[in-house]
């Protein structure tokens, strides 16, 4: 049973979600890379998500260049191949992306980033393909960050297991 002061934290397979996509989505994904903020959370801070958790609502602020030679600005694949397993997953965080840089290097503005991804992720986080874990004290959770999302809720969620 949940206390009053417990916190959960859900977690998604990307690979599911990239394996969810269809293969027009799946090849497109391949060829795109995701700028990051150089300081995300301090970029983003008092920025709300949407309902379903996977994208900031954007307030229209200016983030500034997109200077990729900020040693601060990382940029990385959309989509991860696992190093073991080497399935393929979607990997990206809506709150920290700039802007999502298409195969002929074009630069996507962030809103229409945002959406894109919440597309590709939304299949991946139906309800029965979530597990949430309301914590308790001496709870222990392994996760493999090549290979699902994780968010902290916020909320109070009883477990329920992947598909």
């Amino acid at each position: 049973m949940c206390s009053q002061y417990c916190r959960s934290t859900a977690y998604v397979s990307a690979v599911t979600a990239y394996e969810l996509c269809t293969p027009d989505e799946q090849e497109w994904a391949l060829s795109v890379n995701v700028h990051y903020l150089p300081h995300p959370f301090k970029a983003t801070a008092g920025l709300p998500m949407t309902g379903n958790g996977l994208r900031v609502v954007d307030d229209g602020r200016d983030y500034g260049p997109n200077d990729s030679t900020d040693s601060a600005v990382q940029v990385l694949p959309l989509v991860w191949t696992h190093h073991t397993t080497g399935r393929r997953a979607l990997m990206v965080n809506t709150r920290c992306m700039r802007c999502l840089e298409l195969a002929d290097g074009s630069m996507l503005p962030v809103n229409e980033s945002r959406m894109l991804v919440e597309k590709l992720m939304r299949r991946g986080v139906e309800t029965d393909r979530i597990y949430a874990h309301a914590w308790e004290p001496g709870d222990v959770v392994l996760a493999d960050n090549w290979a699902c999302w994780h968010s902290a809720t916020g909320a109070c969620f009883y477990p329920v297991a992947f598909s």
